[in-house]
């Protein structure tokens, strides 16, 4: 209807995010990187009306053209965290988080010399605890989405309580093997293995 007002998800709710993100800025400027946008809104590429507001947003990148699209989600929904990973945009939750992929991943200045301090799902980006030993491994969401190479799902499980690797077809109530390691998600091809210390690990091949 004409005149109706419709709600965005996301975007500022207190001063106190507020001040996160104009520090953010701040701070960005300082390392000679371009500003964010505030309360970018992330427009539906078919219809182009807006779908979500981002607190802050580098839709070019931090070095335009670079690197990939960013933005500084502070307290938002699922729903606009996932409208960020389905435009491409690598999202960050956290400012010390965000910094620390500045520092490393678009300045360049981090000592290699000092563990993991941040990394994201190779699948969706969603950011997730360090592992130096698996630096690639997927999410536990995008792990429910592994299949075969003809679509149907699988399940991953260690074949004891001392390790071990075996899969199944998931509509086959544990009864079908599937004896392979290579799975696939979002059509990209991954390998699953027993991890170190037990549980099953994917990543990427």
């Amino acid at each position: 209807m004409e005149g109706e007002v419709v709600s965005i998800p996301g975007g500022l709710v207190t001063e106190a995010e507020e001040q996160i993100l104009q520090e953010c800025n701040e701070w960005v400027q300082e390392q000679g990187l371009p500003q964010g946008e505030s309360m970018y809104e992330l427009a539906d590429t078919t219809t182009g009306r807006a779908i979500a507001v981002f607190d802050l947003a580098w839709p070019n990148g931090l070095q335009e053209g670079y690197s990939q699209p960013v933005a500084l989600l502070i307290h938002e929904s699922s729903y606009v965290e996932s409208a960020a990973n389905g435009a491409g945009y690598r999202y960050f939750t956290n400012l010390e988080i965000f910094k620390q992929y500045v520092q490393q991943e678009i300045l360049g200045v981090a000592d290699k010399s000092l563990p993991i301090t941040t990394q994201t799902c190779p699948i969706c980006n969603i950011t997730l605890e360090p592992s130096s030993r698996y630096p690639k491994y997927v999410c536990s969401n995008c792990r429910k989405k592994a299949t075969d190479i003809n679509g149907r799902k699988l399940l991953f499980y260690n074949i004891s309580l001392s390790g071990g690797y075996i899969a199944y077809y998931a509509d086959s109530n544990d009864k079908e093997e599937y004896e392979s390691h290579d799975c696939y998600i979002d059509t990209i091809k991954c390998r699953a293995d027993e991890a170190y210390l037990g549980g099953i690990v994917i990543q990427p091949v």
